[in-house]
C-alpha cells in the first residue's frame, strides 16, 4: 500500500520539528549575551545544560522551552478548528 504524502503537512512537521530543536539548543543560552556563551560554553554545538545560575536550570539538557510548548499547542488548535480566533 502506497500512502500519499501531504507536501503542506510535511513541512509544517519540519518547521516544528526545526523550531523544538532549535529551542532546544538555544534554551541554556537564553537570556545570555555572546561574551556570557563564549565563556560558559565556547561554541555551543550540541544539547547541552543550562548553568546552575541560569532560569533554565532544572531543564535537562534537549528540553525545549514554553515558546515551544505555545507553538505546538497553537498549532493543535488550527489543526483542530481550521483558523485561529481571538
Amino acid at each position: 500500500m502506497r500512502v500519499k504524502r501531504n507536501s503542506q503537512l510535511d513541512k509544517a512537521h519540519g518547521c516544528l520539528a526545526g523550531l523544538a530543536l532549535g529551542d532546544a539548543m538555544g534554551c541554556p543560552t537564553e537570556f545570555m549575551t555572546p561574551e556570557q556563551i563564549a565563556a560558559e560554553y565556547g561554541w555551543v554545538e550540541g544539547l547541552v545544560a543550562a548553568p546552575i545560575w541560569h532560569p533554565h536550570t532544572a531543564l535537562p539538557a534537549g528540553r525545549v522551552t514554553d515558546d515551544t510548548e505555545q507553538a505546538m499547542a497553537l498549532a493543535s488548535v488550527y489543526l483542530r478548528d481550521g483558523r485561529m480566533s481571538a
